[in-house]
């Protein structure tokens, strides 16, 4: 399974990419701030499984972890640790602006 992001732009949603979900459901991302974005649940054939109906927003420097919207008490898994956190020491960056290499830093600050 794999979860693919969205974003609204323009009024038109556009997916900007999309990271592999570990089995217990967790999942690692960065995610552009002050952009709508919505998440959908695909699987190995990229058809949609479920697929988040509302918008989100995330504020710069923010970070954000969820257990489901409509999750009661009874029902909200038992706190541990995300296999996630276990493989990735970063989150997987989607839909940012490419990285600039440490070279091209050097030489634009000459």
């Amino acid at each position: 399974m794999r979860v693919r992001v969205l974003a609204l732009r323009h009024a038109k949603a556009e997916i900007l990419g999309a990271a592999r979900v570990e089995p217990d459901g967790s999942f690692y991302l960065r995610l552009p701030a002050d952009l709508p974005l919505r998440f959908a649940l695909i699987n190995a054939r990229g058809a949609v499984v479920q697929a988040q109906r509302s918008w989100i927003w995330i504020r710069p420097g923010e970070d954000v972890g969820c257990e489901g919207c409509h999750e009661g008490p009874a029902l909200t898994p038992v706190n541990h640790w995300p296999e996630v956190l276990r493989r990735l020491r970063a989150p997987i960056p989607i839909g940012l602006p490419a990285p600039i290499p440490r070279s091209a830093e050097k030489v634009a600050a000459r």
